[in-house]
């Protein structure tokens, strides 16, 4: 059986806290974004979720 462990560690390994970690694509649903990641110092594999919220619109002006 697999227990769903959730910490709030973001860069680091929910079970040993290891920052030693390689992330997988971003994965984008609604306004939650998540990366897959697998940890080189214990094997466990997890994701890292965030909350996406508007920051700020840009615009480039024509130049003459």
């Amino acid at each position: 059986m697999i227990e769903n462990k959730e910490k709030d560690c973001q860069g680091a390994c929910v079970l040993c806290n290891s920052d030693n970690l390689d992330y997988g694509r971003m994965k984008i649903d609604g306004e939650i974004l998540w990366y897959e990641y697998d940890c080189n110092d214990c094997g466990n594999s997890g994701e890292e979720h965030y909350d996406v919220r508007y920051s700020y619109s840009t615009a480039d002006e024509p130049t003459q």
